[in-house]
């Protein structure tokens, strides 16, 4: 799991320096640093906007380790439609206990990191990776 995340982490680095944005399809997405931790405590509520002119596409993995236990989930959006203005966006993320990691989530710190592409799905256009917290639902 760590060596997943780690390689994630590493192609979303060689891809934010070595392809050029294209700007005036993406300006802006974000992510909400609080994300809604399911009462299973396997499916985490992931939030943010996007502000883009064409259709977008967003992956999002969350990243967990504690107690040396990996926890990862990964989940994809297509076809996020654009219009310029700041468009919500909500992904559920459930936990893929086949990859061989943590079966549950905790409550507390994660990693999320986010890649959004045109819509075609060749073309990065954003990315980044940012520190979360996992809250309880309500």
């Amino acid at each position: 799991m760590v060596r997943a995340f780690t390689v994630l982490t590493l192609i979303l680095a060689v891809l934010a320096l070595s392809i050029q944005p294209a700007a005036a399809t993406t300006s802006r997405i974000t992510l909400n640093s609080a994300v809604v931790l399911s009462a299973s405590l396997t499916t985490v509520i992931v939030t943010g906007t996007i502000v883009c002119q064409d259709e977008a596409q967003i992956d999002i993995q969350i990243h967990q380790t504690r107690h040396r236990e990996t926890t990862e989930a990964v989940a994809y959006r297509p076809e996020m439609p654009c219009t310029g203005q700041a468009e919500a966006w909500t992904l559920a993320l459930t936990v893929q206990p086949d990859a061989g990691g943590g079966t549950t989530f905790k409550k507390g710190p994660a990693d999320a990191a986010v890649i959004a592409y045109g819509a075609d799905g060749s073309s990065f256009l954003f990315g980044f990776i940012q520190r979360v917290k996992l809250e309880s639902e309500g």
